[in-house]
């Protein structure tokens, strides 16, 4: 694992710029690596809206974004001041978040009744492919509509705000909730479908390696920072949908690196930061192979170059093989994400 996730730079070929046009792009993972390096303020929300707006051309208004969050959380302490629940309960939070995100709320607040209503899961593209926006939490908010993605970060910022602790946690092709309940033991929260699971239903699902748990790739509990993190990854990802195009780079460059770089340090066992660098290395070597005009894996070999290219690319395949990671498909997740659901879903 140090041999494949130094930033170490082992080669001299690399990718051309995709665009210079990037500057909120360079802002947001400035601004995150500052986060990340403790000289600023570990801030999910601004995290996740500085990814939002470099994907958005920087047309989104962080104002707006703080003023919607900040609506939501003051909805909540009415609710938890009527319910005389203690503002302060870590327990208590969740609960009220958790009610608002998969439940229908009738909150009394400034002479007025306003009335919530539960989060859905998004059928539309959940996964991003033709729209990445989709995935966004700044959709949630505005259409009442997410997907394992934004659902839990959306629970998370709203739980940072209100002074809770939760956290999140990775399956397959999957991110949900996890929380202590009253005796200490950590529960799941499963938020596109509004119910609770266990870590045995999860691993019971077919889809969890015993190896994904003990690695730690899968159902472990990330920290704040640990989920900043991940933030970065998002940003590459948004990254190579923002300028990307269906051609031998598939949206990458070096910029992408930087950030799952970056993530990595944080968070070695990130499996979505290291998929990302596997991406692109594979990206890499089929640009050096096909600039020197090779098409065998002896020619590849026989360059220095791009054999040592050949050869980061496996040691991170085989990473990712050891630490129990299995391809899970939006076909598979969509069959999945059923069984979490008691109703009938669209085909």
């Amino acid at each position: 694992m140090a041999e494949v996730t130094t930033n170490r730079k082992t080669i001299s070929t690399s990718l051309p710029l995709l665009t210079r046009q990037k500057q909120y792009f360079d802002q947001a993972y400035a601004e995150i690596d500052l986060m990340l390096n403790g000289e600023a303020t570990a801030d999910l929300k601004r995290a996740v809206f500085l990814t939002e707006n470099a994907a958005s051309d920087g047309t989104m208004d962080y104002t707006t974004f703080c003023n919607q969050v900040a609506r939501i959380v003051s909805l909540l302490k009415a609710q938890m001041k009527a319910e005389n629940l203690p503002a302060n309960d870590p327990l208590a939070i969740n609960q009220i978040v958790y009610r608002f995100m998969c439940d229908t709320l009738t909150i009394a607040t400034d002479g007025k009744t306003i009335t919530t209503y539960p989060k859905t899961y998004d059928f539309n593209d959940p996964f991003g492919i033709r729209d990445i926006r989709q995935l966004f939490v700044s959709k949630l908010i505005k259409t009442g509509k997410g997907q394992c993605k934004s659902l839990p970060l959306l629970f998370l910022i709203l739980v940072q705000e209100l002074g809770g602790e939760a956290w999140l946690s990775f399956s397959p092709s999957h991110s949900f909730i996890k929380y202590k309940d009253e005796s200490g033991q950590l529960r799941n929260l499963e938020l596109t479908s509004g119910v609770a699971v266990s870590d045995s239903w999860i691993v019971g699902s077919g889809y969890v390696k015993v190896a994904s748990i003990t690695s730690g790739i899968y159902l472990d509990t990330l920290n704040t920072q640990q989920v900043i993190a991940n933030c970065l990854v998002d940003l590459s990802v948004y990254y190579s949908w923002r300028f990307g195009k269906q051609d031998i780079q598939m949206g990458h460059d070096e910029f992408n690196l930087k950030c799952l770089n970056r993530a990595i340090a944080i968070h070695p066992t990130n499996i979505h930061a290291l998929l990302g660098k596997s991406d692109y290395y594979t990206v890499l070597l089929n640009y050096a192979a096909a600039k020197k005009g090779y098409k065998t894996e002896k020619q590849v070999l026989a360059d220095p170059v791009t054999a040592a290219i050949f050869k980061d690319r496996n040691k991170l395949y085989a990473l990712t093989d050891n630490l129990g990671y299995e391809y899970f498909g939006e076909a598979e997740y969509q069959q999945w994400l059923k069984t979490l659901d008691p109703q009938p879903q669209p085909e």
